[in-house]
């Protein structure tokens, strides 16, 4: 069952709408969007497949010990505000197919959380899904790069697509390379660094033919929590001594690229445009922002629920091509706080903050590389895909949820598994708690 799940893992995040690719290519895994597209029973099929295998594990009484209930209660918790937010949003005039829209995918991630919880037990179940995503990210690289070279270069300039895969692949190119970069980091084996010398590189390329801005401010994100995990140790006393001999070349490169139009500077510019530079699409996004935050100054407490509309303040740069843009707005997170108000902020994104506490213990008691790889890629994980939500849809995103509730299981389960939250002695079946004090 483990192994099935990170090939399913794999499978969400090679899947492909009739959008990716701008529609100019096909590839031979389109076909699992009949698994995670809409079906004839409406929903997906993989969202019935995982209803009845939690209600098979359930009737089989399997509740485990080794296991950190808080994140269980957090995402039951999440489960249930977004539920009610969408009963009170209909309640009050709302549209309960736009409430739908608006939450389907959150829901479907958590699900996905709970059935990684009930099957994935170990740091090694754990390892298994870093692997798929690594491997998910490699796949999407080589077709990023392929469309690019024999598909958009035989393009007219003017018909050429914004992006090569899809803007949430900009979170499986970055967690894919962070995954990399842990295990080099904290493994130091031959094999890690060589994976990270041959792989990275093409993950770096995509990232940079996808053309998302979002991506290198994920990565550098994610950078700089690894680096504050990693405790005072001579490891990170190397790593101190690396990077300052690459300083130089870091601010030559800076001095050099800041605001140069070159393919090579893309990185600076995605800061650049970010921080100063006003393009359409930034005052658009602020546009939407403004428009946002009045509506939960409207009703800061509760707000009004899912399937309502946010209050447009600028239209001027409105996306009118997307006819829901008011239903799912690119920022995420300040919809969450616009439709829902504080409270049902504060329950809807409860499981984040607990997953980032129990891996970050998780990654102090950590015996093994193994357990701290798991452990620094769930931290990094949780920033990559907040970062996705408040810059880029990723609360509507299959792809960045589906990450998340990576991060969200193994925090339930390596943290309990390696002693950083106390639950007692593994009596589960088939469950085997860390080895004891002294083998350690």
């Amino acid at each position: 069952m483990p192994r099935a799940l990170a090939v399913i893992l794999f499978w969400i995040l090679t899947s492909e709408d009739p959008e990716t690719y701008a529609g100019l290519m096909v590839t031979p895994l389109r076909w699992l969007e009949l698994l995670f597209g809409a079906s004839f029973l409406k929903l997906p099929l993989w969202t019935y497949a995982q209803i009845v295998l939690l209600l098979v594990l359930g009737w089989k009484g399997a509740r485990p010990r080794l296991r950190a209930w808080p994140m269980d209660r957090a995402i039951v918790v999440s489960m249930a505000s977004i539920a009610l937010w969408g009963l009170l949003g209909v309640a009050r005039g709302g549209s309960s197919q736009q409430a739908g829209f608006q939450t389907f995918c959150c829901l479907n991630g958590l699900l996905f959380a709970l059935v990684l919880l009930a099957v994935m037990r170990t740091p090694e179940h754990h390892a298994l899904l870093l692997k798929a995503i690594v491997a998910a990210a490699v796949y999407r690289s080589v077709m990023a790069t392929g469309f690019y070279l024999f598909v958009v270069r035989d393009l007219a300039w003017n018909n050429a697509p914004s992006y090569m895969t899809a803007h949430h692949d900009s979170v499986l190119f970055v967690t894919g390379l962070v995954i990399l970069l842990a295990s080099a980091v904290e493994r130091g084996t031959k094999h890690a660094r060589a994976l990270l010398v041959t792989l990275g590189p093409l993950i770096v390329l995509a990232i940079q033919l996808n053309n998302r801005r979002l991506a290198w401010m994920s990565l550098v994100a994610a950078i700089v929590v690894g680096y504050a995990m990693i405790p005072a140790t001579p490891r990170k006393r190397r790593i101190n001594r690396w990077m300052a001999m690459t300083l130089p070349v870091v601010a030559l490169y800076v001095a050099v690229g800041w605001g140069r139009p070159e393919g090579i500077f893309k990185p600076l510019a995605s800061f650049a445009t970010v921080s100063s530079e006003k393009d359409a699409s930034t005052k658009s996004r602020d546009n939407e922002n403004e428009g946002l935050i009045f509506t939960f100054a409207q009703g800061p407490a509760l707000g009004h629920g899912w399937g309502w509309e946010y209050i447009e303040t600028d239209s001027t740069l409105s996306a009118r091509e997307f006819t829901q843009y008011r239903y799912i707005p690119h920022n995420s997170l300040l919809a969450i706080l616009a439709f829902t108000g504080f409270l049902g902020f504060i329950g809807i994104l409860m499981p984040v903050p607990v997953a980032v506490y129990l891996n970050t213990r998780t990654y102090r008691a950590a015996t093994t590389p193994l357990v701290r790889v798991v452990a620094m890629v769930s931290v990094a994980e949780a920033a990559i895909c907040f970062n996705q939500i408040y810059g880029d849809m990723g609360f509507f995103s299959r792809t960045t949820l589906a990450i998340l509730a990576t991060s969200l299981a193994a925090a339930g389960r390596v943290s309990a598994w390696s002693g950083a939250w106390p639950t007692g002695p593994a009596t589960a079946r088939g469950e085997a708690g860390p080895p004891p004090p002294a083998l350690r």
